[in-house]
């Protein structure tokens, strides 16, 4: 889930760092606490975040999910 970086900060989340770039309006987090999901004809490509938040996100699920 994506929220904005303004609201409380939750344990795990994860910054975007040029939230233009991921197609948001505003300076935003990955919340990797909470998870959503969505028919794939329903979503489209915004933009894309750093290898580098990617990177942290895909570490935190997978111990998450281990």
């Amino acid at each position: 889930m994506i929220t904005a970086a303004a609201n409380p900060r939750w344990p795990d989340d994860v910054e975007i760092d040029d939230h233009e770039r991921a197609g948001l309006p505003i300076p935003s987090v990955i919340r990797t606490a909470k998870g959503v999901t969505i028919e794939a004809r329903a979503a489209s490509r915004r933009g894309t975040i750093s290898g580098q938040s990617a990177l942290v996100v895909a570490a935190i699920l997978r111990d998450r999910l281990a």
